[in-house]
């Protein structure tokens, strides 16, 4: 234990120390002010002052996390990422020569320089105003989706130059043909990227929001890491882009995040407008957030003011200024209204999706009338969700779970013990592992009036994707558990008219 505190503390110095370096070595750090005077003389650089203004109101408080590798002494390494070419090689080399690596946050403020933002607003400008596909794009889309050097957590590079040069040739190609969507373009530079790109969750991790360098290095990645390398490519072709986040999803496990690009939008096969979009639709998601360059303030001005410095647990995806919610452009969504059963003396709230075998967080809402009730703004409908209030740095579940109907109608489990039935079951969810295997045993289970789920019984499947309960109590919420399976992938579910309906 002594040793590990001393290796901690090494860390902890050496984290300190590349801060102070990058601090002190960044002597030509942005001078906003500086760049505003100058684009303020010239009435054709009005575009310039106003993007030199945008990313000033915007960038004060965004952080880059940057990697840091050091060898077996906890001394800084000389390692460059631009040189690995795969993950295995990566590996390799960190085994042979003995080196770790950690990351540690930086103000932007402090590692960018006014020659590198002025690089990014000319070519930003200049794909906005050349290419034929931005026609449509508007001044506060190009603001805040193609102007911005970074996503919004990385460490900022210049990834403009570095994947234009990479696919300049499709780029030219579509540019000649005067293609005017967008869509053509982005799905053409997708597929060609997907050549040398694998989706698996076995690579290495340096940073949770990866640059570039990192992700050419390892060429890995899941849904996070590469969604940052479609935006860079989208927006390195000139089509403004970001990402869309479900911090968790409704009726399966885990969560999800998406590159999104500007492009028609379609209904019935005909195109109703121009917005950012995702290349796949999202299937159930409670809540959908979009990154944000542009400050929206969601932290500092609606949470914040909430909890007046108190200790209350926060989801830390919801310690951010820059997350757009937009979860009505995915699903049918209402402003939730919940009144709790017993008064309640805390500020705010949260609703909770079932995650692996636990509620989780997946949004907040304010109480109001001295405790009486909670707002959960645009949640998804069809939902089970299950309410939560901050306890410390806990939280803790209130009441009982209750499914949101398509209709905005609340209802609980109701279990008849007058009126039973029997089911024939299927799956044990709708995602990894779910259909019920011969030979294997299930347990069915179900939720009381006094919210305290119940076994009905166990048994062995004798036939694949057919299993049989009879004489169990209707109108209940159920789940059924594989009885030797420990991944927590069982989810609830309703009988009705002979069918599993999931949630």
């Amino acid at each position: 234990m002594k040793n590990e505190r001393i290796n901690i503390l090494f860390k902890y110095i050496a984290l300190l120390t590349v801060i102070m370096l990058a601090q002190s070595c960044n002597k030509d750090k942005v001078d906003f002010d500086e760049l505003i005077e100058r684009y303020s003389k010239e009435k054709k650089d009005s575009l310039k002052l106003q993007c030199a203004i945008f990313l000033k109101d915007n960038i004060k408080d965004i952080t880059s996390e940057q990697p840091y590798f050091y060898n077996e002494n906890k001394e800084k390494a000389n390692f460059i990422l631009d040189t690995v070419t795969s993950d295995s090689s990566l590996k390799s080399i960190l085994k042979k020569e003995k080196i770790d690596f950690s990351s540690f946050r930086i103000s932007d403020a402090d590692i960018l320089s006014s020659e590198i933002l002025e690089d990014n607003i000319n070519k930003a400008i200049s794909d906005w105003k050349t290419y034929p596909w931005n026609k449509n794009v508007s001044k506060d889309i190009f603001l805040n989706y193609l102007l911005p050097y970074k996503v919004l957590c990385e460490n900022p590079e210049n990834w403009r130059g570095r994947l234009f040069l990479k696919y300049k040739d499709s780029i030219a190609k579509h540019e000649r043909n005067g293609d005017r969507n967008s869509e053509h373009l982005y799905y053409s530079l997708k597929k060609e990227a997907w050549s040398w790109l694998k989706y698996t969750n076995d690579f290495t991790k340096i940073t949770q929001s990866p640059s570039l360098s990192e992700l050419l290095a390892v060429k890995k990645g899941q849904c996070y890491e590469l969604s940052h390398l479609f935006v860079y490519i989208a927006r390195s072709a000139g089509i403004p882009a970001t990402i869309d986040i479900v911090p968790l999803w409704g009726k399966t496990g885990g969560s999800h995040a998406a590159d999104v690009f500007y492009g028609p939008i379609r209904e019935n096969g005909v195109i109703k407008r121009y917005g950012l979009r995702p290349g796949d639709p999202f299937v159930s998601p409670p809540k959908v957030l979009r990154m944000s360059f542009r400050k929206v303030n969601l932290w500092s001005d609606s949470i914040k003011p909430i909890i007046v410095n108190k200790n209350y647990y926060i989801p830390d995806f919801l310690k951010s200024d820059h997350l757009l919610d937009v979860t009505q452009e995915y699903v049918s969504s209402s402003n939730l209204v919940y009144q709790f059963e017993k008064r309640l003396g805390v500020p705010l709230a949260y609703i909770c999706v079932y995650n692996y075998g636990e509620w989780v967080p997946v949004f907040y809402g304010r109480v109001f009338q001295n405790g009486k009730y909670v707002k959960f703004n645009a949640m998804a409908k069809d939902m089970a969700y299950h309410i939560a209030v901050p306890i410390g740095n806990k939280y803790q579940l209130i009441d009982k779970p209750f499914i949101l109907d398509s209709m905005n109608h609340i209802s609980y489990s109701n279990p008849n013990f007058d009126r039973k039935i029997n089911i024939v079951l299927n799956k044990t969810n709708v995602g990894q592992e779910s259909w019920v295997k011969k030979n294997r045993e299930y347990n069915l289970m179900f939720l009381d009036k006094d919210n305290v789920w119940k076994g009905i019984g166990s048994k062995f499947c004798d036939q694949d994707s057919t299993l049989t309960f009879t004489s169990i109590p209707s109108g209940a919420f159920y789940m059924l558990k594989e009885t030797k399976n420990n991944k927590k992938l069982e989810r609830i579910f309703l009988y009705e008219h002979g069918q599993q309906i999931w949630y």
